[in-house]
């Protein structure tokens, strides 16, 4: 890669299995892959993790995919935790706030949780060009998922006659 590129990832409900399991690996070997890339990484969630513990996390997902190079050692240092209601209005408004670059904003929630995330969403400044990189990916029904999404796009309205400044699953909203 010839210039680093920096960008802001904000996980919610990312203290739990999917995040450890698939997400972080995944990012860890993305870092890898690409080691100029700088990601800041924001997980929130309702449990009381320290900072210490929050990053023994992220490196043990990121080892378990040998995760290696300036990239991942990058976001391994710089990574926070943040406790939060992520159904909350001003716990959103503050997760949004912590990151650096306009987040990509990730769903490790279940369906139900997710809409009433996506409804304070809403409710917020939220930055010009955000991401949702996914939607819930726990729903137990495909029409739960639909449910999701509609949530979630509703969230991710049109901007004038020139479209979209944000994208949902990698498509324009």
């Amino acid at each position: 890669m010839a210039t680093e590129k920096s960008s802001s990832l904000l996980i919610l409900g990312a203290s739990g299995d999917l995040a450890a399991r698939l997400l972080m690996p995944g990012l860890a070997g993305l870092l890898t892959h690409e080691p100029d890339r700088r990601v800041q990484l924001v997980g929130a969630g309702v449990e009381d993790l320290s900072d210490a513990e929050w990053k023994a996390r992220v490196k043990e997902s990121f080892a378990s995919v040998k995760a290696k190079g300036p990239g991942a050692t990058a976001t391994l240092k710089s990574t926070k935790y943040i406790k939060a209601d992520v159904t909350a209005k001003d716990d959103l408004d503050t997760l949004v706030k912590a990151c650096d670059q306009d987040p990509a904003i990730y769903f490790a929630l279940p369906p139900a949780i997710t809409e009433l995330a996506c409804a304070q969403l809403q409710k917020i400044d939220l930055p010009r060009r955000r991401r949702w990189p996914s939607r819930s990916p726990s729903a137990p029904t495909s029409a739960a998922r639909r449910s999701s999404t509609r949530c979630c796009r509703r969230s991710c309205p049109k901007t004038g006659s020139t479209g979209s400044t944000t994208s949902w699953a990698g498509r324009r909203c």
